[in-house]
């Protein structure tokens, strides 16, 4: 019963965060951390490799597009991070990655 009603307290937060900033700021964080954790736990470089395509790829949907562009500190370690894979582990997803949540190409190093 108890899980029920956590749910329920879950999508209460949603909607305050959603007239507060217009997207689910706790559920981004949440998401994020655990994205990350499943990165961190990993093992391989492919399998590495295909959790950030899962984070990645979340981060471009709309409402984490927001959270992007409402925390500059944020914004500013995901396009480190992405040049970071483009240019230093050579992964040219990483630039349709960068192309998808910021709309634009990624910069030349």
């Amino acid at each position: 019963m108890r899980a029920l009603s956590d749910i329920s307290d879950i999508q209460y937060e949603d909607l305050v965060d959603r007239e507060l900033y217009g997207f689910p700021r706790r559920k981004i964080v949440y998401d994020v951390k655990y994205l990350l954790y499943c990165a961190e736990i990993a093992i391989g470089r492919e399998n590495k490799i295909n959790r950030a395509r899962d984070m990645f790829t979340y981060l471009a949907t709309p409402d984490c597009k927001k959270f992007i562009q409402t925390y500059r500190i944020f914004r500013n370690g995901v396009k480190k991070k992405l040049l970071e894979f483009r240019y230093k582990e050579e992964l040219r997803e990483a630039q349709r990655w960068y192309r998808d949540i910021f709309g634009m190409r990624i910069p030349i190093e």
